[in-house]
């Protein structure tokens, strides 16, 4: 007979054993290049010539995809647990609602980037984001490379993530870095810390933790607190972006 310990070890076996087969499908995907190349060159979907633009295109490959591994792990998790389809059925209902609002906000925010970028494309304009890199750096000169986080900070607060944050102002930040002739790295770098500091204020965020402690309405309160600390981080963040583009390393990167 099985006694109570040996159930909960085998319990937490049973737990654990999806996290060890993500991570472990992931290496595997990342460094064994027989099945790297497998992954990489089918079920790949391709576009030539978007919209008639010569040399603009793009490329979705399926199975070399993160969310692949997850999906496979899924679907071996419901024989683990043993799970009947009605459970299975409320698993994925559960699981696409709570991740579409994230997908919805980072389908339009990855068109928005990509349009931005490949605006350039129009013969005698620059893209837009050389245009407000321009403007930016030449409004606040010198001291710019002080404000790089808090522009990852307002681009978190917008999306909603750090990730969407870099997506949206990342080249933005490269190129300003680069009108300055100050190291893009720390100027890129302190646009990915302010991205993070920026997920105190990040709208969906804070509307999802509220939701969870059964504070809905309360946001409005909650996000002019963390102001505060944004304000601090933000602050001593701009300070060292300066020190590293300007005195520890300038011209480095």
């Amino acid at each position: 007979m099985a006694t109570p310990g040996a159930d909960t070890d085998m319990s937490l076996a049973v737990a654990w054993l999806p996290y060890i087969l993500t991570a472990a499908l992931l290496v595997v995907t990342w460094v064994w290049r027989p099945l790297q190349n497998f992954l990489t060159s089918n079920l790949v979907i391709a576009w030539q010539d978007i919209f008639g633009f010569a040399g603009l295109s793009g490329s979705f490959r399926t199975l070399y995809l993160p969310g692949a591994v997850f999906v496979v792990v899924s679907v071996l998790t419901y024989g683990l647990h043993g799970m009947d389809t009605e459970e299975i059925k409320n698993s994925w209902s559960e699981t696409v609602w709570k991740i579409l609002p994230a997908v919805v906000a980072l389908w339009f925010a990855v068109a928005t980037v990509q349009i931005m970028i490949n605006s350039g494309r129009v013969e005698g304009f620059d893209s837009m984001l050389v245009v407000l890199s321009d403007l930016t750096a030449n409004a606040a000169g010198p001291v710019y490379p002080f404000f790089a986080s808090l522009v990852g900070a307002f681009g978190a607060f917008i999306a909603g993530s750090n990730t969407v944050s870099d997506i949206l102002f990342g080249v933005f930040q490269c190129n300003a870095a680069q009108n300055l002739s100050v190291p893009t790295m720390v100027v890129v770098g302190a646009q990915a810390v302010g991205g993070a500091i920026g997920n105190l204020v990040a709208i969906h965020n804070v509307v999802a933790a509220l939701a969870v402690v059964g504070l809905v309405g309360e946001e409005g309160q909650v996000i002019r607190l963390e102001l505060i600390p944004l304000a601090y981080y933000a602050t001593a963040t701009g300070i060292l972006t300066l020190l590293f583009a300007y005195v520890v390393a300038p011209g480095a990167f």
